[in-house]
Protein backbone atom coordinates (compact mmCIF):
# COMPACT_ATOMS: atom_id res chain seq x y z
CA UNK A 1 0.00 0.00 0.00
CA UNK A 2 1.13 3.35 -0.62
CA UNK A 3 1.82 6.22 1.98
CA UNK A 4 1.93 9.14 -0.92
CA UNK A 5 -0.77 11.22 1.14
CA UNK A 6 1.20 10.56 4.22
CA UNK A 7 4.60 11.66 2.99
CA UNK A 8 2.67 14.84 1.48
CA UNK A 9 1.04 15.86 4.35
CA UNK A 10 4.18 15.36 6.57
CA UNK A 11 6.58 17.14 4.57
CA UNK A 12 3.96 20.07 5.17
CA UNK A 13 3.89 19.93 8.32
CA UNK A 14 7.30 19.26 8.92
CA UNK A 15 7.88 22.78 6.54
CA UNK A 16 6.18 24.39 10.05
CA UNK A 17 7.95 22.52 12.35
CA UNK A 18 9.28 24.74 14.71
CA UNK A 19 12.75 24.12 16.65
CA UNK A 20 13.37 21.15 18.96
CA UNK A 21 15.75 22.77 22.07
CA UNK A 22 17.76 20.02 23.72
CA UNK A 23 16.55 22.02 27.17
CA UNK A 24 17.13 19.04 29.80
CA UNK A 25 20.58 17.45 30.59
CA UNK A 26 21.21 13.68 31.10
CA UNK A 27 22.93 11.64 33.79
CA UNK A 28 26.26 11.14 31.59
CA UNK A 29 26.24 15.04 30.90
CA UNK A 30 24.81 15.23 27.90
CA UNK A 31 22.03 17.38 26.60
CA UNK A 32 18.90 16.42 25.23
CA UNK A 33 15.18 17.46 24.32
CA UNK A 34 12.39 15.79 26.58
CA UNK A 35 9.52 14.53 25.69
CA UNK A 36 7.17 17.93 26.27
CA UNK A 37 9.64 19.74 24.08
CA UNK A 38 9.71 17.20 21.26
CA UNK A 39 5.80 17.34 20.93
CA UNK A 40 4.98 20.80 21.71
CA UNK A 41 7.42 21.66 18.63
CA UNK A 42 5.60 19.17 16.19
CA UNK A 43 2.02 17.82 17.12
CA UNK A 44 -0.07 21.19 16.42
CA UNK A 45 1.60 21.53 13.11
CA UNK A 46 0.97 17.97 12.67
CA UNK A 47 -2.95 18.23 13.73
CA UNK A 48 -3.24 20.74 11.32
CA UNK A 49 -2.41 18.87 8.40
CA UNK A 50 -4.71 15.92 9.75
CA UNK A 51 -1.93 13.93 11.15
CA UNK A 52 -2.20 11.72 14.45
CA UNK A 53 0.74 10.16 16.32
CA UNK A 54 -0.70 7.72 18.68
CA UNK A 55 1.32 4.86 20.95
CA UNK A 56 0.05 1.91 22.55
CA UNK A 57 0.85 -0.95 23.96
CA UNK A 58 0.78 -4.88 22.30
CA UNK A 59 1.15 -7.83 24.55
CA UNK A 60 1.59 -11.35 22.69
CA UNK A 61 1.34 -14.03 26.07
CA UNK A 62 3.22 -16.19 23.91
CA UNK A 63 2.35 -20.19 24.63
CA UNK A 64 2.43 -22.92 22.52
CA UNK A 65 1.72 -22.58 18.30
CA UNK A 66 -0.99 -25.39 17.98
CA UNK A 67 0.48 -25.71 13.97
CA UNK A 68 4.01 -25.90 15.17
CA UNK A 69 4.30 -26.73 18.13
CA UNK A 70 6.90 -24.09 18.77
CA UNK A 71 6.39 -22.04 22.10
CA UNK A 72 6.60 -18.40 21.80
CA UNK A 73 8.23 -16.22 24.75
CA UNK A 74 5.74 -13.70 26.49
CA UNK A 75 6.25 -10.59 24.81
CA UNK A 76 5.34 -6.24 24.97
CA UNK A 77 5.74 -3.64 22.71
CA UNK A 78 5.67 -0.22 22.40
CA UNK A 79 4.03 0.44 19.28
CA UNK A 80 4.23 4.52 18.13
CA UNK A 81 1.82 5.08 14.94
CA UNK A 82 1.30 8.28 12.56
CA UNK A 83 -1.62 8.44 10.63
CA UNK A 84 -3.07 10.72 8.17
CA UNK A 85 -6.91 10.85 8.50
CA UNK A 86 -8.01 11.04 5.52
CA UNK A 87 -6.22 8.54 3.67
CA UNK A 88 -5.73 6.06 6.52
CA UNK A 89 -2.80 5.80 6.00
CA UNK A 90 0.32 5.07 8.14
CA UNK A 91 3.72 4.06 9.41
CA UNK A 92 4.80 3.27 13.06
CA UNK A 93 7.87 1.81 14.76
CA UNK A 94 7.33 -1.11 17.35
CA UNK A 95 10.19 -2.32 20.05
CA UNK A 96 10.36 -4.39 22.50
CA UNK A 97 9.47 -3.18 26.20
CA UNK A 98 10.53 -5.11 29.76
CA UNK A 99 7.24 -4.94 31.91
CA UNK A 100 8.38 -5.08 35.55
CA UNK A 101 4.98 -4.65 37.57
CA UNK A 102 7.44 -4.51 40.62
CA UNK A 103 8.79 -1.05 39.53
CA UNK A 104 6.21 0.71 37.69
CA UNK A 105 8.08 3.84 37.78
CA UNK A 106 11.37 2.54 36.11
CA UNK A 107 9.05 1.00 33.15
CA UNK A 108 7.24 4.25 32.58
CA UNK A 109 10.80 6.01 32.14
CA UNK A 110 11.82 3.38 29.89
CA UNK A 111 8.41 3.67 28.22
CA UNK A 112 8.46 7.53 27.67
CA UNK A 113 12.61 7.11 26.41
CA UNK A 114 11.35 4.67 23.71
CA UNK A 115 8.42 6.61 22.37
CA UNK A 116 10.68 9.95 22.73
CA UNK A 117 13.28 7.97 20.43
CA UNK A 118 10.11 6.81 18.16
CA UNK A 119 8.56 10.20 17.88
CA UNK A 120 11.93 11.87 16.72
CA UNK A 121 12.90 8.88 14.00
CA UNK A 122 9.14 9.26 13.00
CA UNK A 123 9.00 12.87 12.15
CA UNK A 124 12.63 13.03 11.27
CA UNK A 125 13.35 15.66 14.27
CA UNK A 126 16.62 16.57 15.35
CA UNK A 127 16.87 19.11 18.62
CA UNK A 128 19.33 22.11 18.54
CA UNK A 129 21.52 23.43 21.73
CA UNK A 130 19.78 26.73 23.29
CA UNK A 131 23.33 28.58 22.71
CA UNK A 132 22.73 28.11 19.17
CA UNK A 133 19.11 29.44 18.89
CA UNK A 134 19.84 32.72 21.72
CA UNK A 135 19.59 36.68 21.28
CA UNK A 136 21.19 37.35 17.91
CA UNK A 137 20.35 33.85 16.23
CA UNK A 138 17.80 34.95 13.19
CA UNK A 139 15.06 32.02 13.50
CA UNK A 140 12.44 31.65 11.04
CA UNK A 141 10.42 27.80 10.97
CA UNK A 142 13.52 25.69 12.96
CA UNK A 143 16.00 27.67 10.48
CA UNK A 144 19.13 29.85 11.46
CA UNK A 145 20.94 32.50 9.85
CA UNK A 146 24.12 32.04 9.08
CA UNK A 147 27.01 34.37 7.80
CA UNK A 148 25.91 36.65 4.94
CA UNK A 149 22.97 34.59 4.00
CA UNK A 150 19.27 35.15 3.80
CA UNK A 151 17.19 32.12 4.32
CA UNK A 152 13.29 31.12 3.76
CA UNK A 153 11.85 28.25 4.36
CA UNK A 154 11.73 27.02 1.08
CA UNK A 155 15.44 27.92 0.52
CA UNK A 156 18.41 25.87 2.11
CA UNK A 157 20.68 26.25 4.77
CA UNK A 158 23.60 28.48 3.12
CA UNK A 159 25.93 31.03 3.28
CA UNK A 160 27.16 33.21 0.20
CA UNK A 161 30.61 34.07 -0.02
CA UNK A 162 31.20 37.21 -2.19
CA UNK A 163 34.86 36.82 -3.11
CA UNK A 164 34.91 40.51 -4.87
CA UNK A 165 33.55 42.20 -1.77
CA UNK A 166 35.29 44.81 0.22
CA UNK A 167 33.55 44.76 2.88
CA UNK A 168 33.98 42.57 5.43
CA UNK A 169 31.05 40.16 5.84
CA UNK A 170 29.11 40.66 9.42
CA UNK A 171 29.71 38.65 12.67
CA UNK A 172 28.10 35.25 12.59
CA UNK A 173 24.90 34.65 13.88
CA UNK A 174 24.96 31.03 13.72
CA UNK A 175 26.20 30.74 17.12
CA UNK A 176 27.60 27.51 17.03
CA UNK A 177 31.42 28.68 16.13
CA UNK A 178 31.56 29.81 19.30
CA UNK A 179 31.39 26.42 20.29
CA UNK A 180 34.44 25.00 18.12
CA UNK A 181 37.85 25.19 19.36
CA UNK A 182 38.88 27.50 16.28
CA UNK A 183 36.91 30.29 17.82
CA UNK A 184 38.30 30.02 21.20
CA UNK A 185 42.01 29.29 20.77
CA UNK A 186 45.08 31.60 19.82
CA UNK A 187 44.91 33.80 17.08
CA UNK A 188 41.46 33.24 15.81
CA UNK A 189 39.79 34.19 19.43
CA UNK A 190 39.70 37.86 18.40
CA UNK A 191 39.24 37.78 14.37
CA UNK A 192 36.34 39.21 12.90
CA UNK A 193 34.35 36.89 10.52
CA UNK A 194 35.37 38.92 7.61
CA UNK A 195 39.05 38.38 8.53
CA UNK A 196 38.59 34.68 9.04
CA UNK A 197 36.28 34.45 5.27
CA UNK A 198 39.48 36.34 3.99
CA UNK A 199 41.93 33.86 5.26
CA UNK A 200 40.01 31.27 3.91
CA UNK A 201 39.93 32.11 0.77
CA UNK A 202 43.46 33.53 0.56
CA UNK A 203 45.42 30.27 1.65
CA UNK A 204 47.16 28.64 -0.29
CA UNK A 205 48.24 25.78 2.26
CA UNK A 206 45.57 23.53 2.10
CA UNK A 207 43.24 21.34 -0.82
CA UNK A 208 40.35 22.09 1.36
CA UNK A 209 40.75 25.62 1.15
CA UNK A 210 41.60 25.59 -2.31
CA UNK A 211 38.57 24.29 -2.86
CA UNK A 212 36.71 26.35 -1.14
CA UNK A 213 38.10 29.48 -2.74
CA UNK A 214 36.25 28.54 -5.50
CA UNK A 215 32.95 27.96 -3.92
CA UNK A 216 29.92 31.04 -4.11
CA UNK A 217 27.83 28.89 -1.91
CA UNK A 218 28.56 26.77 0.93
CA UNK A 219 26.51 25.10 4.14
CA UNK A 220 27.17 26.05 7.65
CA UNK A 221 28.83 22.87 8.32
CA UNK A 222 31.53 23.48 5.61
CA UNK A 223 32.30 26.57 6.77
CA UNK A 224 32.88 25.44 10.04
CA UNK A 225 35.13 22.79 8.60
CA UNK A 226 36.85 25.90 6.54
CA UNK A 227 37.67 27.46 9.95
CA UNK A 228 39.40 24.07 11.65
CA UNK A 229 41.43 23.81 8.68
CA UNK A 230 42.87 27.70 9.46
CA UNK A 231 43.53 26.42 13.11
CA UNK A 232 45.09 23.32 12.30
CA UNK A 233 47.32 24.97 9.60
CA UNK A 234 47.80 27.70 11.98
CA UNK A 235 48.85 25.26 14.75
CA UNK A 236 51.47 22.64 12.20
CA UNK A 237 48.85 19.79 12.13
CA UNK A 238 46.94 20.03 8.66
CA UNK A 239 46.40 16.98 7.30
CA UNK A 240 45.32 16.84 4.02
CA UNK A 241 43.80 13.39 4.10
CA UNK A 242 41.69 14.26 5.98
CA UNK A 243 40.64 17.63 4.97
CA UNK A 244 40.22 16.51 1.35
CA UNK A 245 37.37 14.05 2.33
CA UNK A 246 33.76 15.13 0.42
CA UNK A 247 30.97 16.77 2.39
Amino acid sequence: MSNENLHEALCRARSQFETVVKNRKGVHGSRYADIFEVIDKSYKHLSSEKISCVTVFRHNPGGANPETGLVVEPLTTIVTTVTHAPSNQSVESELPIEVNFKDLMGFGKNATYLRRYQIVALLYLAAEDAENISSGAEKSKGRTLVPNGKVSAAEPLTATIDSQSATPPPEPTYTAWREDTVARSGKWSERTWGELERAARDSEEHGYLLWLKDKKEVTGNTLRKALFCLWTIEHGRANSAASDQPL
